[in-house]
């Protein structure tokens, strides 16, 4: 295994049979260095192994295994990730709102808003990212509230992304006035009179 990891460490799809192997060890520790290893390889192989490590038992495993299916961009999981924004766990449910938003999909929105309430900021950090990929006015609405919030690491996070999204929007050109149109020219044909008829 060791070798495989560093290989995985390197990228290199040679080593994804093995890895995914240990993906069925009985310590979590190695699970988890498995799937990061993995994680860097991003090989498309390895999906299915990936997939049924979204039912790990070990919190840390499963979290991990959505993020990098997030990362890998896999429509398969998507019924998944929404099934883990019910989730008991919050770090599960952020980063399960953040691989829906990566697929298009606004479900994870709810989840992201009640994250910013988190009392860890690393939640709170990954609640703050995940909402400023969604974008919208509810997004926004929710980082302006936490622009002073106590903990400095979130406070630059949400400044640094609501920045970013202001920056985004597109500029709004003020229309020119239109000129009041020019009377028509007078063709400079002029009508004969018509003389009146005698008595």
């Amino acid at each position: 295994f060791a070798a495989a990891n560093a290989l995985g460490s390197m990228g290199d799809a040679g080593a994804v049979p093995a890895l995914t192997e240990a993906l069925k060890d009985t310590d979590p520790a190695m699970r988890r260095s498995a799937l990061s290893a993995l994680g860097r390889i991003e090989d498309k192989s390895s999906l299915p192994s990936l997939r049924e490590a979204l039912k790990d038992t070990d919190v840390s495993v499963r979290a991990e295994a959505v993020r990098i299916c997030g990362r890998m961009h896999d429509k398969e999981s998507e019924l998944i990730f929404k099934e883990l924004l019910k989730d008991q766990n919050n770090g599960i449910r952020i980063a399960a709102a953040n691989a829906l938003v990566r697929l298009g999909a606004r479900d994870g929105l709810t989840v992201a808003v009640a994250s910013m309430k988190d009392a860890d900021p690393i939640i709170r950090i990954q609640a703050a990212e995940t909402l400023g990929e969604l974008g919208g006015s509810e997004a926004q609405a929710a980082l302006n509230k936490a622009k002073n919030d106590a903990d400095p690491g979130v406070q630059s996070t949400v400044q640094e992304i609501l920045k970013r999204m202001q920056l985004a929007k597109p500029k709004v050109v003020p229309a020119a006035k239109k000129k009041p149109a020019a009377p028509a020219a007078s063709s400079g044909t002029v009508q004969p009179k018509t003389a009146p008829k005698g008595k």
